[in-house]
């Protein structure tokens, strides 16, 4: 090509009234940047984005650019080092071949410490069987899982590079085997006791919430074996109450933490926890908190402050260099705290506020600025206060750091209405011991700063103490004294202004003098307007970010709901202004509240992007909210009728009485998803002129549903015109991709059901169903052929009448009992009866029904027992023998016994069974344990319940005394055709140890997880973990 050519193509191609912009252009030129620049550039951005679970969703996603991007992925080991629990076997695998010899960080998190069900125990143990075998590659592992896991299986594996170790459980245990990690520095632990003699090397330790250990010789251990430690922080560990062997001829050397950088604790003891803080030694500690929540608690603070007051208040050459330091105290309701130039101490308990707290924190501060190093003396200058709550107790502050520091030159202090107290303080003469004593003698600057502008009242008290040490032979005169909100007469002012060489005076208020006020409210403006022009002028790296990043930034922060952060952004600068404009992702909502400026620039800004457009004339809403006018309607929809093929969302609210037509009458070519919801029912029948139409909402509003096809998600809500259950049926059939069903309240009258052929949706996974015809609806889940279903909701909230709900749990049965017989099917069920909720459980589907007339008791005991066999009698027999696990959760009336005996006809195989969900009745677990312990009479003889029944799991209240449970064990083991009960577990509750001796012989394992040991009197005593025969406890 030419020259001229070339430049008449390049001026026709920029001279177009839509001209792209050039950083989307400049794009492509990454694709050219050579292989190491490129991974460089993947290795550096990868970091942020690994620690979540979605991270290989966007590697994936710059692999498939092209060819030269995969294999440089591909060949980038860096790329591949996390992996998750929960991520498929084929991409862990994938990941520890790409990772070749790379260090990796793994999440294992089986849900259960969050709350929820548990993760397939076949994907788990696949998941330690693949990663298992790369456990010396480890750098980092999170470990979240139920108190109840076998934690050995994957604790105990060879940590060889291991460095970093995340532990939390659901529950407290102690896993008392040693750690194999000979390279670990920072550990985390949550409701775990560690074997703690066996940890060593750490940099960083933080502990939560253990009621097992470790105890303080435990903990001092673990800093003696850790003399690089920088952070140490323990919260909530109960065992801290223990003590370790001391006295003054056998004293305990100390522990050298050269390194340590900050220590926090929260809710231990106090007097431990100084005993610990006296033997460590920490040359460059920078903070230290404590803080304690329990207002009862009556600890001595004061040895806290003291013992911390050693380690910032260290000698003022270790580490500062002898420059002048700043002293600032801060007490302020329930916090308390101390810093010296950068190392602070901070203290908090609950009920500090009240005014009986006083003495408290003058005792610590006294104790801590005893500790200080006497050379701190001549380099501390400068003291503030900050926060006081009321000013005699900064007047009590103040006599104490008189005595410790008497050389400080400058005081600033945050104060309320009154100053008089601190002004007697520091006035020229105190009398104390019978002889004038005078407060800082040295000091030359005084600022006090008021809590709320205005409200501090100096008088003529600031002028006698300014006089005074003027004309005092013991003390330096006062040349600064600042007064920041306060107010001042005139005449006081002046005086002030002779006998000081810099009065300063920023939000003051001088009373009786207009011209003078008018003089200093302009120098604070011009004050403020200068330090306004410093901060603009200011270079900011954001104004240096190539405009293709910052308009990703922009779109991922502004809420597209409200364009009031855009045009702040907009308004920042003309680069700023330049990208907004150029971003069309940020253009893209319509509203008919937005006045017609506002609409323009959104139609020209956002190009061709698809709209959001909501359409709220007022009249849905009542009196009290003004309705849109006819004319702004109309000015609306000609502004935007450019853009009806654009639309691609429609929120539509007005009242019954509105002309529809007019907006869902338009031809919206590319609308996907409606949302109607109107103040009356209607019925409006034309066709909508929207073919793409995925996802429709309708609240009381009926459309002409025959013209319905292709649905993603059909939602309708308190119908009384529509549609029958048969037009539904027919809407499902035009629908085969629908994945979501919901329909409430839907009172079609008549409406009569006519049997039908089946209705495959293969990707329908939830369906809900509030307040609608049992028998009509129960007919359409008969026919609808559903593979994937999930969820199955009913609620049912006619509390003045009772229903037979038989035929819907019949028909879901249908869905919970589908056997797939791949590696991902759960055998658990779990069933959930409690006041108004009956919610089973399969194989990862669900099925929930509540019923607001269970809350009276309307047929309870019997009905819901029916419900659970109706849904078990539709499941295959490949789901009945796949089962091995039930998880049955009670209401406090002991019915869950019936369903012991209903999952004994059903399922044949189950060996593990839990009973969650006692709380302050007997009768749900005793129902369970009279259940399992006495057999039944059948044709076949004398029966036992869950005869493969090896484990079994009861989680009660802490009131709950379990007395029963030792003759089940017995009667079980000695029972014809049934297997022994190996491994029992107990959480809360109490028990006699008695029982506990006996269970201990006739079980494999036994764990008592916060459970209280009695004695056969009835007391109760702290119980430790307890232990089987001849292992400790499996965790």
């Amino acid at each position: 090509m030419e020259p001229d050519s070339a430049t008449q193509v390049f001026s026709c191609s920029t001279s177009t009234e839509e001209a792209v912009p050039e950083y989307i252009v400049r794009q492509d030129l990454t694709r050219q940047l050579p292989p190491e620049i490129l991974e460089k550039v993947l290795c550096e951005a990868a970091p942020s984005i690994w620690y979540n679970p979605t991270y290989y969703r966007s590697l994936f996603r710059i692999r498939a650019v092209c060819r030269r991007w995969l294999d440089i992925v591909d060949e980038a080991p860096s790329l591949w080092t996390s992996i998750w629990l929960k991520f498929k076997l084929d991409l862990i695998s994938m990941v520890l071949v790409k990772s070749k010899m790379h260090l990796l960080s793994i999440w294992y998190d089986d849900q259960t410490f969050a709350g929820y069900a548990s993760l397939p125990e076949d994907h788990i143990a696949s998941f330690i069987d693949i990663v298992g075998t790369a456990a010396s590659r480890w750098e980092f592992f999170d470990y979240r899982a139920s108190s109840y896991a076998e934690h050995g299986r994957v604790l105990g594996l060879p940590f060889d590079n291991l460095r970093r170790l995340n532990i939390l459980l659901s529950g407290n245990i102690t896993y008392a085997s040693a750690l194999n990690t000979k390279k670990l520095t920072s550990l985390y632990v949550h409701r775990c006791s560690l074997n703690w003699h066996s940890i060593s090397g750490l940099r960083n330790l933080e502990i939560d919430q253990n009621t097992y250990g470790p105890d303080l010789g435990e903990l001092i251990a673990v800093l003696r074996a850790s003399p690089d430690l920088e952070r140490l922080e323990v919260a909530r560990n109960w065992p801290m109450t223990a003590t370790v062997s001391s006295d003054s001829q056998h004293p305990l050397p100390p522990i050298f933490l050269p390194k340590l950088r900050e220590m926090s604790f929260s809710k231990l003891p106090v007097v431990p926890l100084s005993v610990l803080l006296d033997l460590i030694e920490a040359p460059n500690l920078h903070s230290f908190s404590h803080s304690m929540t329990y207002k009862w608690s009556s600890d001595d603070f004061p040895c806290i402050f003291g013992s911390a007051g050693h380690h910032i208040g260290a000698d003022s050459q270790s580490g500062r260099g002898g420059n002048l330091i700043q002293l600032d105290i801060t007490s302020h309701g329930d916090t308390f705290g101390i810093k010296l130039g950068d190392r602070k101490i901070g203290l908090r308990r609950f009920g500090w506020e009240e005014a009986n707290g006083r003495q408290e924190r003058e005792a610590s501060l006294s104790a801590a600025l005893a500790r200080f190093h006497p050379n701190l003396r001549s380099v501390i200058k400068t003291v503030s206060f900050k926060d006081a709550p009321w000013n005699d107790e900064v007047a009590g502050y103040l006599r104490l750091v008189h005595t410790h520091f008497p050389r400080v030159e400058e005081l600033i202090l945050a104060v309320d209405v009154n100053v008089e107290p601190i002004v007697e303080t520091i006035s020229w003469e105190q009398k104390a011991n019978n002889w004038d004593e005078v407060l800082f003698p040295c000091l030359t600057t005084l600022r006090l700063r008021a809590t709320q502008v205005g409200s501090m009242h100096c008088g003529s008290s600031i002028l006698r103490l300014v006089e005074g040490r003027a004309d005092s032979a013991r003390t330096a005169s006062l040349k600064v004294v600042g007064l920041e909100g306060s107010k001042i007469a005139f005449d006081t002012a002046e005086r002030l202004s002779q006998s000081l060489q810099e009065p300063r005076l920023p939000n003051t208020e001088i009373v009786d003098s207009p011209a003078l006020i008018g003089w200093l409210t302009m120098v604070a403006s011009a004050s403020v307007s200068i330090e306004g022009t410093r901060h603009r002028n200011e270079p900011s790296h954001i104004h240096h970010l190539p405009p293709e990043v910052f308009a990703l930034i922009t779109i991922q922060d502004c809420d597209h709901r409200s364009y009031k952060e855009l045009f702040s952004i907009r308004s920042v600068c003309k680069f700023w202004l330049e990208v907004v404009d150029a971003t069309p992702q940020l253009w893209t909502t319509l509203s008919l509240s937005y006045c017609d400026n506002l609409l323009s620039l959104i139609l020209k800004n956002s190009k061709s992007l698809p709209l959001s457009v909501q359409y709220d004339d007022g009249s849905c809403w009542g009196s009290g909210v003004q309705r849109v006018s006819t004319e702004r309607i109309m000015a609306f929809l000609n502004r935007t009728a450019s853009s009806f093929g654009r639309w691609e969302r429609l929120r539509y609210i007005t009242s019954s009485e509105s002309n529809h037509s007019k907006i869902l009458g338009l031809p919206l070519h590319n609308l996907q998803k409606l949302d109607i919801s109107l103040a009356g029912n209607i019925t409006y029948t034309p066709p909508l002129d929207a073919p793409c139409l995925k996802d429709i909402r309708v609240h009381r509003c009926s459309l002409n549903w025959g013209s319905m096809t292709q649905l993603r998600s059909l939602d309708i809500d308190q119908n009384t015109e529509g549609p029958t259950v048969e037009t539904i049926k027919n809407v499902l059939r035009a629908s085969p991709d629908i994945e979501v069903l919901r329909i409430a309240r839907n009172w079609p009258r008549p409406d009569i059901v006519v049997d039908s052929g089946p209705i495959y949706l293969p990707k329908l996974r939830l369906i809900y169903l509030h307040k609608v015809s049992i028998q009509n609806y129960s007919h359409l889940l008969n026919v609808i052929v559903a593979s994937n279903l999930r969820n199955f909701y009913f609620h049912y909230t006619n509390k003045w009448g009772s229903e037979d709900f038989t035929p819907i749990f019949d028909a879901a049965g249908r869905y919970l009992g589908a056997y797939t017989g791949n590696e991902e099917f759960n055998p658990e069920i779990s069933i959930k009866s409690t006041d108004c909720h009956l919610r089973i459980s399969a194989a990862g589907r669900t099925i929930d029904l509540q019923n607001f007339a269970w809350l009276d008791g309307v047929e309870r005991p019997t009905e819901r027992p029916e419900y659970a066999c109706a849904t078990f009698k539709r499941f295959t027999e490949g789901s009945c023998n796949a089962i091995r696990s039930v998880v049955l959760h009670g209401g406090g009336n002991g019915e869950i016994g019936r369903y012991c005996r209903i999952v004994h006809s059903f399922f044949p195989n189950i060996a593990e069974l839990s009973v969650t969900g006692v709380y302050f009745e007997y009768p749900d677990a005793k129902a369970v344990i009279e259940a399992l312990g006495t057999p039944s009479d059948s044709e076949e003889g004398r029966v036992w319940l869950l005869p493969n029944l090896m484990a079994l799991r009861i989680e009660a209240s802490k009131l709950i005394k379990y007395e029963d449970i030792m003759g089940m064990i017995e009667a079980r083991s000695v029972g014809n055709k049934t297997k022994s009960i190996e491994r029992v577990t107990f959480t809360n509750g109490q028990m006699s140890k008695g029982v506990v001796d006996k269970l201990q012989i006739s079980l494999g394992a036994l764990e008592l997880v916060n459970v209280d040991l009695c004695e056969e009197n009835g007391s109760q005593e702290t119980r430790s973990p307890t232990k089987g025969l001849e292992e400790d406890v499996i965790v």
